[in-house]
């Protein structure tokens, strides 16, 4: 299916849409793709641009969502897995297999200006959470937890004799 299909009421906005990263298709003619970018100009990519829709069906983190909501833009991205969980609630979740479905929230972050100040605002909370001092945080209660805790052995089921 390609990247453009069932996106041709964009066209008729004034939206002009981008694609970075890896392609399969063509769709030059909706889309302009970026292909890969050095890091400055990703950055140069993600001030330019009004919204960032990363509506992937398989990411291992989901850092462009932190990128973009770092960079105070609104993101669209999938509503499951690791996408949903580096969103927090700073992001419109949906169906990525459905192509209405991202289109409906690209519209309306377009048109609600309140949605999208919201969006960006829970954005820039939402990578507070991924801070180095943060994580560091987490992983010294952690650190702690495991230390404290009772380390006796379960106690096992006596064996049962036949």
């Amino acid at each position: 299916k390609e990247t453009t299909e069932g996106l041709e009421d964009l066209r008729l906005t004034d939206l002009k849409l981008k694609h970075s990263g890896m392609t399969g298709d063509g769709g030059q003619e909706t889309v302009k793709v970026l292909g890969r970018l050095t890091d400055g100009e990703l950055v140069e990519a993600y001030r330019r641009c009004d919204m960032v829709v990363f509506a992937s069906l398989y990411e291992g983190f989901g850092l462009p969502i932190l990128e973009a909501q770092a960079m105070g833009r609104p993101v669209i991205t999938s509503n499951f897995g690791a996408m949903r969980e580096a969103a927090g609630d700073g992001a419109l979740l949906v169906d990525p297999y459905s192509v209405e479905a991202i289109r409906d929230a690209v519209l309306r972050i377009k048109r609600e200006p309140a949605l999208r100040e919201d969006l960006i605002a829970k954005g820039l909370r939402n990578v507070e959470r991924f801070r180095a001092e943060a994580v560091a945080a987490c992983y010294a209660e952690l650190y702690r937890n495991l230390a404290t805790a009772d380390r006796r052995e379960p106690e096992m089921a006596p064996r049962q004799t036949a």
